[in-house]
């Protein structure tokens, strides 16, 4: 989450006339939906011009857009969107918040805005013998936990976006700078061996890692491990169906003679 603060306000109709737009989606971002959709391409121009050397970017939804957002090709989504950087605030106007006149911004901390930004990131929490890691785990996007919770309830997940194999969390490698046996670093600070990075700065795997993930998902699929929560449902599953069958028989009884039969 990003402070904001009444210094770090931009505001639309000193931009343009609001007048001109239809209808304005999304908070803090600014997605613009003009009344006359010939002019969507000559105000993302004048817009493109005006942001330079701004604490905002504009996009045209189909053209500049960037592609890890995957937030295009939907009418859904507005054509034009203004996106602030991470701190600052589009405003349509005064009437909304003066900073002469009003004492302090609200809300105070604010999320949605580019999501490479570290104050964007979450923390995930969980606990429980599917997350019995013997090593640290390297950060992971939100599209990774439908994996983890297939993984958990040991069901074969749907196509999706995500990327660990079979929803396992990735092990972080030992830091270049960091002494551990398998990564020896000598008197004068270097590491051996080298070690690679991704474009996040986050080392890359090893197929040692994969190897010590493997080794994890075959002890967890031991005979001694604990249910999954797939095999605990189902056994809860087959249990009502037992206890339903039997209402069911005894309701059919009872409706021919009081349920001793007799009827």
């Amino acid at each position: 989450m990003a402070t904001t603060s009444k210094d770090r306000l931009v505001y639309l109709d000193s931009m343009l006339d609001l007048a001109t737009i239809d209808h304005i989606d999304c908070w803090p971002l600014k997605g613009l939906r003009p009344h006359n959709s010939e002019n969507v391409t000559a105000l993302y121009e004048y817009l493109k011009e005006a942001s330079i050397d701004q604490h905002w970017n504009v996009y045209l939804r189909d053209l500049d857009m960037p592609p890890r957002w995957h937030f295009t090709a939907s009418y859904r989504i507005a054509p034009i969107f203004l996106v602030p950087d991470t701190g600052w605030v589009i405003l349509n106007s005064l009437a909304e918040f003066d900073p002469e006149e009003d004492e302090e911004y609200h809300p105070i901390g604010i999320h949605g805005y580019d999501n490479n930004d570290e104050l964007m990131r979450s923390i995930f929490l969980a606990r429980g013998p599917s997350f019995q890691y013997n090593y640290p785990v390297r950060p992971f996007e939100n599209v990774e936990v439908y994996g983890i919770m297939a993984n958990i309830l040991g069901i074969k997940p749907n196509p999706n976006n995500g990327t660990f194999t079979k929803g396992r969390l990735e092990r972080l490698p030992v830091s270049p700078t960091t002494s551990s046996p398998t990564n020896p670093v000598d008197d004068v600070g270097a590491a051996t061996p080298s070690v690679t990075y991704d474009e996040n700065g986050l080392p890359e795997m090893t197929p040692d890692d994969w190897e010590q993930i493997e080794e994890d998902i075959e002890e967890a699929e031991a005979e001694d491990r604990p249910l999954t929560w797939k095999e605990y449902l189902e056994l809860k599953a087959e249990e009502m169906k037992e206890e339903i069958d039997a209402w069911w028989d005894w309701i059919k009884h009872a409706g021919k003679g009081g349920g001793d039969g007799t009827g």
